[in-house]
């Protein structure tokens, strides 16, 4: 096991939050909440696609089609009573108090088999801390996968670059011109949006990619260097 991440660690809140601002993932592989949102996320979308295989869906409609069809139900999913209300539970069972922590929407993430060969999609896969984007330093990512997912499948961690300055465009980054555009939900493509990312060539040979099943809760720090 990498020594950066911890699985089903028996901590205190305080105990956790220190290990994730030091730099260090933790993976719940027991999150029964966690497990309901994931399930509950594939019963929105089957509902909602009404294809029972949701993930052959990106092959039996155009490109243009599963981009607007998307697009729409983000927000829906985002809002959705259900998805906060499991929201609210997860955080209760790892811990944490919602009288003293804020908790952002949930954002739905689909990316398919070619989305790497679409120009507008290159910030999807773009190397870059959270924080670039306005996020609150000390903000904490909640990451969890629909699907099982290997190390091929999913997106990587650069660890040895999580205390260490690298050269971005962060300093390009207008939060209000980014909320007029749609804020995050939004896929908008305009020249002026600007979406940070590295800046220089980096030396990924430590990289930190993790495999989860269906329902695992991943938590980090905002801090860390990380891109599809």
């Amino acid at each position: 096991m990498s020594k950066m991440l911890f699985v089903n660690p028996i901590l205190s809140n305080l105990e956790l939050k220190d290990l994730l601002f030091q730099g260090k993932i933790v993976k719940f592989t027991d999150c029964k909440h966690s497990k309901k949102l994931a399930l509950y996320t594939k019963k929105f979308l089957v509902n909602k696609l009404s294809e029972q295989n949701i993930k052959e869906f990106e092959y039996k409609v155009s490109r243009e089609k599963f981009h607007q069809i998307l697009s729409n139900l983000k927000p829906t999913f985002s809002n959705s009573k259900k998805t906060k209300e499991l929201v609210t539970k997860i955080l209760k069972e790892i811990g944490f108090n919602l009288n003293f922590n804020i908790f952002d929407l949930v954002r739905l993430r689909s990316i398919t088999s070619y989305a790497h060969t679409i120009p507008d999609a290159k910030p999807a896969f773009a190397v870059h801390r959270d924080t670039w984007y306005a996020n609150s330093q000390s903000q904490i990512n909640w990451w969890v996968p629909i699907f099982d997912v290997t190390e091929e499948d999913t997106f990587a961690f650069y660890p040895d670059y999580f205390s260490k300055p690298v050269k971005n465009n962060s300093n390009e980054f207008d939060y209000d011109l980014w909320n007029s555009f749609g804020g995050y939900q939004s896929v908008t493509s305009n020249e002026s949006k600007v979406f940070p990312e590295l800046q220089e060539k980096l030396d990924f040979s430590n990289t930190l990619k993790i495999p989860c099943r269906a329902g695992d809760l991943l938590l980090f720090s905002a801090s860390h260097l990380h891109g599809t």
